[in-house]
């Protein structure tokens, strides 16, 4: 970093920028390189992920499996493919073979076949929040500043929240006076979608018969019907968080402090 421009270099090849934004996903190399910590838990929960060719006919929905032996996640991708993560009790660096396909079909009674799989993927759902979003003109973004449990795509949702916000600053003239209100705004609101993301994750991964009622009387007569039930797209989509604009913040916090 200089005065008033980056350097970015790479092999033999340089780049010189005005700020230099780090959206370089969860294993940042750009925020250790600026020595920012992100002090991280992992959850005791473990899943399977592969990619099949849709044949389901679910089209454009999404669709949540809850059972008392775990759950499993379905999302339609690009190219006529769907996403399918299976709960697991402990996690497989090196899963069975057919597993998706198995556990799809034991607790949904939905066929996935191994012919029609892509590809494969293990992960371990952790939670960070950085100590901070930015270190003079290198600026943290997206999955770089935050991690939260993937149910539901809510990491992806906030991390566009940050680029929208962000850009805003960016284009203002003199962007390094809103970067303290970019790392407060979007620090908090990354806080509250860790929180939502994770009691979403608690939800739907409760095992066992007792736990499983609990959650299916939770669903069916608290979230699903009712004024609830009308909130619950868009808290669960992560659209109601604050603070995702400049507009959208306390004007009195980016007025200039004077001495």
């Amino acid at each position: 970093q200089y005065a008033d421009h980056c350097v970015v270099r790479a092999g033999d090849r340089e780049w010189s920028a005005r700020h230099v934004i780090a959206c370089d996903g969860s294993r940042s190399r750009v925020r250790d390189l600026i020595g920012m910590k992100a002090p991280a838990r992992a959850y005791d929960l473990h899943f399977v992920m592969g990619d099949f060719i849709d044949r389901t006919g679910f089209g454009d929905e999404a669709h949540l499996f809850f059972t008392a032996t775990g759950s499993v996640e379905s999302f339609p991708l690009p190219g006529g493919q769907r996403r399918w993560i299976v709960q697991t009790d402990k996690r497989f660096d090196n899963p069975p073979k057919a597993l998706v396909s198995y556990l799809t079909h034991l607790r949904t009674g939905i066929t996935v076949s191994l012919s029609d799989q892509v590809n494969e993927s293990v992960f371990t759902p952790r939670r960070f929040n950085c100590d901070r979003y930015y270190d003079g003109r290198v600026i943290l973004c997206g999955d770089a500043a935050h991690g939260m449990s993937p149910i539901g795509g809510q990491g992806m949702n906030t991390g566009f929240a940050d680029a929208e916000f962000l850009a805003e600053v960016l284009c203002h003239s003199d962007p390094l006076s809103l970067l303290p209100a970019y790392n407060r705004f979007r620090r908090q609101a990354s806080k509250t979608a860790i929180f939502r993301a994770e009691w979403g994750m608690w939800l739907g991964t409760w095992r066992g018969k007792s736990l499983s009622m609990l959650r299916d009387v939770i669903l069916k007569f608290l979230l699903c019907q009712g004024p609830i039930a009308r909130r619950m797209g868009p808290f669960y989509a992560m659209l109601t968080i604050p603070f995702n604009t400049l507009a959208r913040v306390p004007q009195a916090s980016l007025r200039p402090r004077t001495t």
